[in-house]
């Protein structure tokens, strides 16, 4: 996470264990408007900001 901060990037997104992320930081797209190509969500399409309200205005479809 600190290579891609370091790089620029925004946020991260990874289909990855609902379970595991979330005390990390890790939130379901939905609290960040985004979704699957197909615009569904589901608790394991998981997403982190880099810096505070970075994917603040970002939406979309992954």
């Amino acid at each position: 996470m600190n290579l891609a901060k370091n790089k620029g990037y925004k946020g991260i997104v990874i289909f990855g264990g609902p379970d595991y992320y979330p005390p990390i930081g890790f939130k379901t797209c939905d609290n960040f408007n985004i979704t699957t190509a197909e615009g569904k969500n589901f608790d394991a399409f998981i997403e982190i900001e880099l810096a505070e309200d970075s994917m603040k205005g970002i939406k979309g479809k992954l």
